[in-house]
């Protein structure tokens, strides 16, 4: 094999390398559900838009034969969704969270057409998660900023509110009996893990950047790959239509 080969072999292995190491997991949402008339037979060709709250972007999808629907790349935030469809009336329902990888089901109801009304409904989220099988603790922004975080650190401390979550050797999160390396660490989808020191973490996120903060501790899904014990995701702010800036203090005393 001459140099030349050889150069071009180590440069496709180089770049198979780069494009598994910069693979993420999703921290896109799903929301999905299916249509149905008062009888409850299924609802075809329905129009189904979700649009964010915060910034009005929007997404549109029909509904299938089976009167179902599925938005399968949600970014986390608050969602109104619009129902409609000749001979019945539409339905906004608003108020619906979704939150990083998380499936939100929603299904609705139509009502046979009378006057040109729209019927509003004000979504509230479930207390069980019923559309998948993981373990998983969410927390919120509210919970984010109240909560007394040593460093401002929510990858050192967040993770303990989940039930099953205790320190390791270093004091750093475990569960399931594995080791500090097998909790996996994740920032915007992307791997946050050092690889080169074992339950390291490559970006600590400022902590007014920080949207929502999830800790998974059983069934994970495929998609997240190395985490044995718990998977630690955070999901950064995206932006809204408003404007918004954040003054601290921080006072360390040793």
């Amino acid at each position: 094999m001459s140099k030349y080969a050889l150069y071009l072999l180590g440069a496709v292995v180089l770049v198979c390398m780069l494009g598994s190491g910069l693979s993420a997991q999703t921290v896109q949402g799903v929301v999905t559900g299916t249509i149905t008339d008062p009888t409850g037979a299924s609802v075809p060709d329905a129009t189904v838009t979700l649009t964010n709250s915060g910034t009005n972007a929007l997404q549109t999808t029909t509904t299938a034969s089976d009167g179902a629907y599925r938005f399968g790349l949600v970014p986390p935030g608050t969602y109104t969704i619009d129902v409609k469809t000749a001979n019945f009336t539409e339905v906004r329902a608003a108020g619906i969270v979704v939150e990083a990888s998380q499936t939100v089901p929603f299904n609705v109801k139509l009502e046979i057409k009378r006057a040109n009304e729209v019927i509003e409904v004000n979504a509230e989220g479930s207390l069980v998660q019923t559309a998948t099988s993981e373990l998983s603790t969410q927390i919120d922004r509210a919970t984010i900023e109240n909560a007394p975080l040593a460093d401002r650190d929510i990858f050192a401390t967040l993770p303990f509110l989940a039930p099953q979550v205790t320190p390791g050797i270093d004091m750093l999160p475990t569960s399931g009996g594995a080791r500090e390396s097998g909790t996996a660490y994740l920032l915007n989808g992307s791997d946050d893990n050092d690889n080169f020191s074992e339950g390291a973490i490559n970006v600590h996120p400022p902590l007014e950047s920080v949207q929502d903060f999830s800790i998974t501790t059983n069934s994970m899904s495929a998609q997240y790959g190395r985490g044995a014990g718990a998977v630690v995701s955070a999901n950064q702010k995206s932006g809204s239509n408003k404007l918004h800036g954040a003054v601290y203090e921080l006072s360390l005393i040793h």
